[in-house]
């Protein structure tokens, strides 16, 4: 039988030592400021550099595009949304070290809200915050501003029908792996989305892959920022944010009455 090779392994993977030197080559104010590791996810490896700069180098091909679209939108779109989201302020352009574009952004305030432990009712100001963000982020006038630059759906996350099937296969191998078996809600959950065609609405900006390490709190529950999702896609309200998370009471809210989303994309 083949071995699969996971999709989260790195094609490229810069280290601490290799940030440094792409880092202090191509940003001369940055040179010999200090690297740490800070995060990696399937698409970047995500350096601190000088204990305030957040650089984040793409592991994967697949993840260019997405990378593209993050310089070019979020700079735009930060000043139009109520929680902080990374900017790009160093752009790192390919060079024989290192082929593919990078960047740098502040690194901005707070804790992964997994990290916080904190209990329901602590989380409601969060959840609150969230809301809001994701209300303006919805809003259409936002694919006025900056959602000529975004695809509709490439992965087809938007089609349930296509998706569906796709994610059985994954589910039915994890349990082929002894790694449980699915829940009954869970299989009635891709049964119904795989009866469901996609939606011909008018598209809205969306996050892409918005989850709990992707909002950042402050000790006392409150929201300090957001951090970004590289995948860019078009999904009708009832599928966007469906997975039960602690703020899913809000991620699970219809956001507008529009029904295809774009995404302009960031981190893990």
């Amino acid at each position: 039988m083949p071995v699969e090779t996971p999709g989260w392994i790195a094609e490229r993977l810069v280290t601490a030592a290799g940030a440094a030197d792409l880092v202090g080559r191509q940003f001369p104010r940055l040179r010999g400021a200090t690297v740490e590791p800070l995060t990696e996810g399937w698409d970047n490896t995500v350096h601190l550099v000088e204990g305030r700069w957040v650089f984040r180098f793409p592991r994967r091909a697949v993840a260019l595009a997405g990378v593209e679209r993050e310089i070019a939108v979020l700079p735009r779109l930060a000043a139009r949304l109520p929680l902080p989201v990374p900017v790009p302020e160093f752009v790192g352009t390919p060079s024989t070290t290192y082929p593919w574009p990078f960047w740098g952004a502040r690194l901005l305030p707070g804790r992964e809200l997994p990290e916080t432990a904190l209990p329901d009712a602590r989380r409601e100001p969060a959840a609150r915050s969230v809301g809001a963000f994701l209300r303006a982020l919805h809003d259409p006038d936002q694919v006025v501003a900056v959602g000529g630059e975004l695809p509709v759906d490439p992965m087809r996350r938007g089609d349930p029908g296509w998706r569906a099937p796709r994610a059985r296969v994954i589910v039915d191998r994890l349990a082929r792996r002894g790694l449980g078996q699915p829940h009954r809600v869970l299989r009635q959950f891709l049964d119904d989305a795989e009866r469901l065609s996609p939606s011909t609405d008018p598209p809205v900006v969306v996050h892409g892959d918005l989850h709990v390490r992707h909002l950042l709190v402050d000790d006392a529950g409150r929201a300090t920022g957001v951090t970004t999702g590289v995948t860019c896609v078009s999904v009708t309200p009832r599928w966007i944010y469906p997975w039960p998370t602690p703020v899913s009471p809000v991620l699970l809210a219809r956001p507008s009455s529009r029904s295809t989303v774009r995404c302009p994309g960031t981190v893990k």
